[in-house]
């Protein structure tokens, strides 16, 4: 069975490749697209825990619907990053498309 540290590592592991890949876009278009759309399938997972955890929204008087708490906040700063990667790869695509890579 696989710790939970070992699942961490591999995901924060897999995060600085995704990372590395859209920092390579000033020599490789290729590159940054493939890791600007495995950074929107990981932003589109952790924004589905939004959905899944319990907790994670709130009620506050006056207010018909519910809001985030400070764990609900935390997730949809990738409401953001979401925009920021799907933006950086469909840029990406259109320079590689170009030949320009």
């Amino acid at each position: 069975m696989t710790s939970v540290q070992s699942v961490s590592s591999l995901i924060g592991v897999g995060e600085i490749a995704t990372a590395v890949l859209i920092a390579l876009r000033h020599w490789s278009a290729k590159a940054c697209a493939i890791g600007s759309w495995a950074a929107v399938a990981t932003f589109i997972v952790t924004l589905s825990f939004s959905f899944t955890t319990p907790g994670i929204w709130g009620s506050v008087p006056g207010f018909a619907l519910p809001v985030p708490n400070e764990v609900g906040f935390f997730i949809m700063k990738d409401v953001f990053l979401l925009g920021a990667a799907l933006l950086s790869g469909a840029e990406a695509i259109a320079v590689a498309r170009q030949g320009a890579s």
